[in-house]
């Protein structure tokens, strides 16, 4: 259909007439439950009159109010608080519409000389097309219909005389004026519509196209960390992999840590694993900061070297929380500066620098404390040769007790098997 053609016909796209409708019926459910509420006591009062007017229908006419509509509409008030009733409240509410419309067309074929009725009838056409807040079609359906079942009934009991065509005459005229009204209010509702969908559609693209860009600078900004992580990581030719091989180690722990372990965390799992891949770049980048004929020292440390050793995790933690007090929600750094500082605790409290334990150690630390060790077993080093993958997993396992997590030495025992050092090579960790 022709879009100039949909718009004159009140419609939508079917996908988005659906939404249209479905919003403005949750938005109206409020006002129904009150307007449903008047009519009830409205209709109630009316028959109040019906004593003063036609006391010999008044059994006929109480069935119809209290029998057929007051019942319909309390019913459609308790249908509000139900969670389907959106989908279907424009034909529950015409319905309702229709009910009323046909008992006062009923009470005029049989009391035709009381016009009160009449103007019973004009006050609920345009009810239905005002106040219900039905749409369009909706109401011009239910309008056309109420007043054939006016003319219907009042030629059947009295027939068809002067008075029920000056009677429909009137009819149609309020119906006319209805669906003008009508028409042009609900132009006004679809334009509304329409233009807070476009208002709507160019923030969530303004939203995207910046989110883009956030994810492009963050990527930027991590690539360019890791990058001077990796610089640092050079200073020791032995060690070129280093970076890759911790960061997908790091992750596949992460990955098979259970659900338990990230009760305590400040960011959500999926969260949490991606940003462990990326931030396990820069546990070591505090060794900046050690001479080089410590670092690259082929024997063994004296205790005074290794004291010198120790204190790359203070000069990493420096350098990072610097960063962190600009970018205090930044995942990474927050991570990265918790594993710089962190990572050598072990879980019975004997590591540094702070002699923390169990879960006084951010998760991220306790992963990395066992990746560095298996990571330094598995790799050459100026003063030792590099371990087999088995026999750096048989050293671990009996010599963890105290030292690492329980939790993450079990996750490490799911996953240490898909690890070999052909596997673990030269990859983009900045993925």
């Amino acid at each position: 259909m022709h879009p100039t053609l949909r718009q004159a016909l009140l419609m939508f796209r079917p996908k988005n007439e659906r939404a249209y409708r479905l919003r403005g019926n949750e938005e109206n459910l409020a006002y129904w439950r009150k307007a449903m509420g008047v009519f009830v006591v409205l209709f109630a009062t009316f028959s109040l009159m019906d004593f003063l007017l036609v006391s010999e229908r008044m059994g006929l006419f109480f069935l119809l109010r209290f029998g057929l509509v007051i019942p319909a509409m309390l019913v459609t008030i308790l249908l509000t608080y139900t969670k389907s009733f959106p989908r279907y409240a424009d034909w529950v509410l015409s319905a309702d519409f229709f009910l009323g419309g046909a008992t006062i067309a009923l009470m005029i074929a049989y009391a035709p000389v009381e016009t009160v009725y009449v103007g019973g009838l004009f006050l609920v056409l345009f009810s239905g097309f005002f106040l219900l807040r039905i749409h369009f079609w909706n109401s011009t359906l239910v309008a056309v219909l109420i007043v054939a079942f006016q003319v219907v009934s009042y030629t059947l009991v009295n027939g068809f005389t002067t008075v029920a065509f000056s009677m429909l005459m009137f009819l149609l005229a309020a119906v006319v004026i209805g669906l003008i009204g009508s028409y042009f209010l609900e132009t006004v509702h679809r334009q509304e519509y329409q233009k807070e969908r476009r208002i709507a559609k160019d923030r969530d693209h303004l939203a995207e196209r910046v989110s883009k860009q956030l994810q492009e600078l963050h990527h930027a900004q991590t690539s360019t960390i890791v990058a001077l992580a990796e610089l640092v990581e050079s200073r020791d030719p032995t060690t070129g992999r280093h970076i890759a091989k911790v960061a997908r180690c790091a992750k596949d722990i992460a990955t098979a840590l259970p659900e338990k372990a990230f009760e305590k965390s400040a960011i959500p799992r999926k969260t949490f694993i991606r940003v462990i891949e990326h931030a396990s770049a820069l546990h070591d980048i505090g060794k900046v900061g050690i001479p080089d004929q410590i670092l690259n020292k082929p024997g063994p440390l004296t205790k005074a070297e290794f004291e010198v050793v120790k204190t790359h995790v203070h000069i990493g933690h420096k350098t990072l929380e610097a960063v962190r007090r600009k970018y205090p929600n930044n995942h990474f750094i927050n991570m990265g500066t918790d594993i710089a500082l962190y990572h050598h605790e072990r879980h019975d409290g004997k590591g540094y620098p702070e002699g923390l334990e169990k879960q006084e150690i951010p998760l991220s630390a306790r992963i990395m404390a066992l990746v560095d060790v298996y990571d330094a077993l598995t790799s050459e080093r100026p003063y030792k040769r590099a371990y087999s993958h088995e026999l750096a997993v048989e050293i671990i396992c009996e010599n963890s007790p105290g030292h690492f997590d329980p939790l993450v030495l079990a996750a490490f025992r799911r996953c240490e098997k898909d690890w070999r050092e052909d596997e673990v090579g030269d990859e983009d960790i900045l993925v």
